[in-house]
């Protein structure tokens, strides 16, 4: 089971993000915006029913001075207004989720087992065709998240499939200068002949194997750049 939580300032509270994002759509060429509100989401997974998710955003998520929680279902999009979600794609870290999980298992809230954060706006003035551009250029980046337009109903229930770790040695030793180049390319290591035979010699004098972390490692440090 998951629950979908949108934080959003009250309504006398000035939404600074907002201004800032909305300048910079214009200066990016979408003129035509007139304002951008903004939210920020949490999805909370687990048997914790809505009333320990709503538990959850009293005590941590929302701040009851300046902010107010609903769940996703009861907030409307303002009339005119596209409605934009942006949310990590799976895989990709979310520093923020991991933080808000620990901080809510040390408050004794162990039935959630994961929690995702997402990013909510709603753009006045522009058709959804052009919100979609504006959230693509401004947004959101594309290579770690994904944008959803009208869809509050957007996906929940996917989790992140747990991370794998196989260790890969790299032999080295009796290698030709030849193959030690090609080593370098094939692991994308860009280093030289003498680099490699150095790298080379170093482990042989270890008397072992170095594994691809570690050449990669060496290459990062002995990069130019």
């Amino acid at each position: 089971m998951t629950s979908k939580i949108e934080v959003r300032r009250t309504d006398r509270i000035q939404d600074s993000r907002g201004l800032a994002l909305l300048e910079e759509a214009h200066l990016s060429g979408f003129e035509s915006i007139d304002r951008i509100d903004t939210a920020r989401g949490y999805i909370l997974a687990g048997d914790l029913g809505e009333d320990r998710a709503r538990e959850a955003a009293r005590v941590l998520l929302a701040d009851p001075v300046c902010e107010v929680a609903r769940f996703t279902g009861e907030v409307e999009t303002p009339r005119g207004a596209v409605r934009i979600d942006v949310i990590r794609k799976p895989g990709v870290m979310d520093s923020v989720a991991r933080t808000v999980h620990g901080t809510l298992s040390h408050l004794g809230f162990a039935d959630v087992t994961w929690v995702r954060t997402f990013s909510t706006y709603f753009l006045h003035g522009v058709d959804a065709a052009a919100a979609e551009a504006i959230a693509r250029r401004v947004l959101a980046n594309g290579v770690i998240e994904d944008v959803f337009v009208d869809r509050p109903d957007f996906p929940t229930d996917f989790q992140s499939a747990p991370a794998t770790f196989q260790r890969r040695e790299v032999v080295l030793s009796g290698k030709s200068p030849e193959e030690l180049l090609s080593i370098s390319r094939e692991n994308v290591l860009a280093l030289d002949e003498a680099e490699m035979r150095t790298v080379q010699e170093h482990f042989e004098k270890l008397g072992r194997i170095p594994t691809d972390d570690e050449l990669e490692t060496i290459a990062q440090s002995w990069s130019a750049h």
